[in-house]
């Protein structure tokens, strides 16, 4: 099971986001959760596109995605490309696999 908490700070720090930016984007986006009543962070990747709409310019929700110099929509709008980047990957491996048990693939 993959922490996706903890890998989407690893995901930041790749891209050279400082510790500060980095604390600062967990916690706005556990602030969205409580707010959603989402419990886990696979269950925010299900449902990131559509939060970031709603926190965006034009959203619902629009005043508070722009607190803190936009912090809380610039901190979804990088879990959702951390996720979907995430989530391809998964996918091919989940393909591979599925071949491999069908005996597609070998060698």
């Amino acid at each position: 099971m993959i922490d996706f908490e903890s890998d989407y700070y690893d995901y930041l720090k790749k891209y050279n986001y400082s510790e500060s930016t980095r604390e600062s984007y967990i916690y706005s986006i556990k602030r969205v959760m409580k707010r959603e009543k989402i419990w886990s962070w696979e269950q925010l990747g299900d449902k990131i596109d559509l939060l970031c709409v709603r926190y965006d310019v034009g959203g619902e929700e629009q005043e508070f995605g722009s607190k803190s110099d936009r912090t809380i929509i610039n901190a979804l709008k990088r879990y959702n490309e951390y996720f979907m980047t995430t989530a391809q990957y998964l996918e091919k491996i989940e393909n591979f696999l599925l071949k491999l048990k069908q005996g597609i693939g070998k060698c």
